[in-house]
């Protein structure tokens, strides 16, 4: 169908698209082709999170870009992307045109370009004008890991990441693993130079993320709960390599990776997650002992509170809504407190620990925590009757005998 359209109309501009191919510079004649003839491309990394959630909410079935309907969806699910980025370029076209071509497969499924081609479908319903696109065609024989590399050459260099977003910027180069290409072909396509650290490094990352996800949350590809939540993993890498190195329990391994999924889950900020690895360089007993603890709440039915399925007649409005969600139901409140509190007595047993030598402080801090309970309180008087608080002030009254036996020596 573009063969045809190209050889029966002056469809030809004088712009151009270099590409690499086969490691061999390619110019790439352009073309003003009718949007009809082009198709998104729906393996795209720029929205590859966003598209799963799509498919997500369409019962599992991938969208097909030559379907009105899906075409559709997907259009939405793009111009959703960046809300003002996308007003700001369609401005741009709207007042320039289209000064920026796209590249396209032969057959007509974009590379680069998905956006200003559902930019210029939203225009043309007012406007025929905005009816074509300006793209270079690539050849038919193009091979896969080729065609990874003119798409993320165009969109993920060093400068472009910040617009992809962390986590499609992982499934990428995820992406480009999968399609045969090396991390150091990797690094040398997106970075120029041949050292693969970083790329492995990120590579690592994503498998984390994807473990929380599969194993622990049973929500696999719904990589829209975690996208504010990046940071947090990259600790949690941190944490696990810590682990191996000064950890020979394998039973606490695994409980410091369950405890931190269970932190993770319940939004513990990022700064305060990597204290567990103080924790294990300071051979914290105590606090140890409370991520036993965490791990043990945590790993009680941590699937409770997957979402419900979607169902197949959800409005696309409503998909694109429910994307910028990005958490989970929250904990019935009990569970979060309990979860929370655990950890609190974890940082503070490392702040014992961290202060061992030193009485004063830790003496000046157990007075401070006694002077802060009320006993005029009703409330507090009942607490103070339970047994757990019982056995906690047994505890501090054969501490208090210790201590004055060394005020009378």
């Amino acid at each position: 169908m573009i063969e045809e359209y190209i050889a029966n109309h002056d469809c030809k501009t004088e712009e151009t698209v270099p590409v690499l191919i086969k490691g061999k510079k390619h110019v790439l004649s352009v073309y003003r082709l009718p949007l009809d003839h082009l198709y998104y491309n729906i393996k795209n990394g720029r929205f590859k999170m966003e598209y799963l959630l799509l498919v997500q909410k369409n019962g599992g079935r991938d969208l097909d870009p030559e379907n009105d309907k899906d075409g559709i969806k997907i259009k939405k699910t793009l111009l959703s992307l960046d809300p003002s980025e996308t007003r700001r370029t369609m401005d741009d076209i709207r007042e320039r045109g289209q000064w920026v071509p796209g590249v396209v497969t032969h057959d007509g499924f974009v590379i680069d370009g998905n956006r200003r081609l559902a930019i210029l479908d939203e225009l043309s319903a007012k406007n025929e004008e905005f009816k074509y696109m300006k793209v270079g065609k690539l050849p038919k024989d193009i091979e896969p890991n080729d065609l990874w590399k003119i798409e993320a050459g165009l969109q993920l260099g060093k400068e472009q990441i910040v617009k992809y977003g962390p986590i499609n910027e992982l499934l990428k180069l995820r992406e480009g693993r999968d399609a045969g290409l090396s991390t150091e072909e990797i690094a040398s396509t997106l970075y120029g130079f041949d050292n693969d650290k970083e790329i492995k490094e990120k590579l690592e990352l994503l498998e984390n993320i994807e473990d929380y996800l599969d194993k622990f949350l049973g929500k696999k590809n719904q990589y829209h709960l975690v996208k504010d939540r990046v940071e947090h993993f990259i600790d949690l890498v941190a944490i696990l390599k810590i682990t191996d190195q000064l950890i020979d329990d394998s039973e606490l391994k695994t409980n410091v990776k369950i405890a931190t999924y269970g932190l993770i889950r319940k939004k513990i900020p990022h700064m305060e997650l990597r204290k567990i690895r103080e924790m294990i360089k300071q051979d914290s007993t105590a606090a140890l002992e409370w991520i036993t603890k965490i791990a043990d709440a945590t790993m009680v039915t941590p699937t409770e509170t997957e979402e419900p399925e979607p169902t197949l007649d959800e409005e696309v409005e409503d998909v694109i809504d429910e994307k910028d969600n990005g958490t989970e139901d929250e904990e019935e409140e009990e569970e979060e407190d309990e979860i929370k509190t655990m950890y609190t007595n974890a940082l503070d047993s490392l702040t014992v620990t961290k202060n061992k030598n030193d009485i004063p402080k830790l003496l000046t801090r157990a007075l401070n925590n006694l002077d802060a309970i009320d006993y005029t309180n009703e409330d507090t008087n009942k607490d103070l009757t339970k047994d757990e608080a019982k056995d906690l002030i047994l505890k501090i009254l054969r501490h208090a005998k210790k201590l004055g036996s060394k005020i009378q020596e």
